[in-house]
């Protein structure tokens, strides 16, 4: 056809491409074979392309393609391989969230896109549930080697953190989350940073600061 495995394997870590590998694996959804050749081809066996990556090379826009698949029903994905997808997903997303912020420089388009962990929450085909357990199992090994431990759920709905138990985390980001209550940061002793705004937090506190402003008002 004009291109080989390995010009594919390049096109899908620009983010151009994104839009038309989404299409192409809903397209392939009905041929098994086809869609497996070229599943393996992009990710490698079991999503391992996203594990050997370095996250300086591509690697944010080919998890972003996988969380893409993840979300829709329709990519054809069957349960281990979206399970797998998952779980390289979530390592991805810890990975690259720890170079961003070592390395601001290097990695702006980290900062435009969405987190990948909140494309799988908010998708139609997995749970936050699910996402946080896979969260909570890849965590110990995907922070082991890393300078900065960083969970970014920007825009994701999850409201609840309290199941969460994840060593060593000193940045978190929960812009424009569904959270509402955040006592349970306290267990978190090595946390630094943390981002709230847009949050239901952040709004439940603006309200409650007007209203004590309106009545010193009334009362004055």
């Amino acid at each position: 056809m004009g291109f080989s495995g390995t010009d594919v394997a390049a096109w899908v870590r620009q983010p151009t491409w994104l839009e038309t590998f989404c299409f192409l694996f809903e397209m392939l959804a009905d041929r098994p074979e086809w869609h497996s050749a070229l599943l393996s081809c992009v990710f490698g066996d079991d999503f391992s392309a996203l594990h050997e990556m370095d996250a300086s090379d591509g690697l944010f826009h080919l998890g972003h393609l996988a969380a893409r698949l993840v979300a829709n029903p329709y990519s054809g994905l069957g349960r281990h391989e979206r399970q797998c997808a998952v779980d390289a997903c979530v390592r991805t997303q810890i990975r690259c969230s720890a170079h961003h912020f070592e390395e601001p420089d290097e990695y702006d388009d980290y900062v435009t896109d969405s987190s990948l962990l909140t494309l799988l929450m908010n998708g139609n085909s997995t749970s936050c549930d699910g996402v946080l357990t896979s969260l909570r199992r890849q965590w110990p090994v995907a922070t082991r080697n890393l300078k900065r431990r960083v969970l970014d759920l920007r825009g994701a709905k999850v409201d609840d953190l309290a199941q969460l138990c994840l060593p060593g985390l000193d940045t978190l980001i929960l812009t424009d989350s569904d959270v509402e209550r955040i006592d349970c940061v306290g267990k978190f002793k090595n946390l630094s940073w943390l981002e709230l705004e847009g949050t239901r937090t952040q709004k439940t506190a603006a309200r409650s600061s007007r209203a004590c402003s309106s009545e010193r008002a009334k009362a004055t």
